[in-house]
């Protein structure tokens, strides 16, 4: 009887142990995943007229780290979430237009920022300006996030136009 006793005490120290084990290994794979860093920089690499609501497209990747997959995002301007978090987006544009110039943030086909101010020329000739804006946004695995323009007849300098997406934690 001793020994049937002893034996179910340590078949049930055993299993505590091993849940343990497995709970700390849990506990381990959060803390490695909530650490992974993620971010990318890109610019794009031409000149070109876009109508307002156009997506400026960034197909130059000049820094990137902790991304499966950027090959939509280099084709569309559209980043497509892979590790939650919260992450931070820097834009800068290049543009110029004979009227108001400036860029929004999207984020699954919502407008995320009042608008971001480039520059407005005061002839009828372009005069180029740069705008330059940020936000902090939480971000789920499929969530879209992007920048678009808001004025039509914008001569968006894409190659002097940067995306920067960090996530931060």
């Amino acid at each position: 009887m001793i020994t049937n006793n002893l034996t179910l005490v340590t078949e049930g120290l055993m299993k505590t142990q091993k849940s343990m084990r497995t709970q700390r290994l849990n506990l381990t794979h959060e803390v490695i995943e909530d650490r992974q860093l993620v971010g990318f920089t890109a610019n794009g690499v031409s000149k070109r007229i876009m109508s307002a609501g156009t997506t400026i497209k960034f197909p130059n990747i000049l820094f990137s780290y902790g991304l499966l997959n950027l090959s939509t995002f280099k084709n569309t301007g559209i980043f497509t979430c892979e590790r939650e978090g919260f992450y931070l987006l820097i834009g800068s544009v290049t543009a110029g237009s004979t009227s108001d110039a400036g860029f929004d943030f999207y984020k699954n086909n919502r407008q995320t920022t009042g608008h971001i101010y480039i520059g407005e020329s005061s002839t009828s000739t372009r005069e180029y300006n740069s705008g330059t804006g940020s936000l902090l946004l939480e971000l789920k695995i499929g969530d879209k996030v992007y920048i678009q323009t808001i004025q039509s007849d914008m001569n968006v300098y894409e190659s002097l136009s940067l995306f920067t997406v960090i996530k931060i934690k």
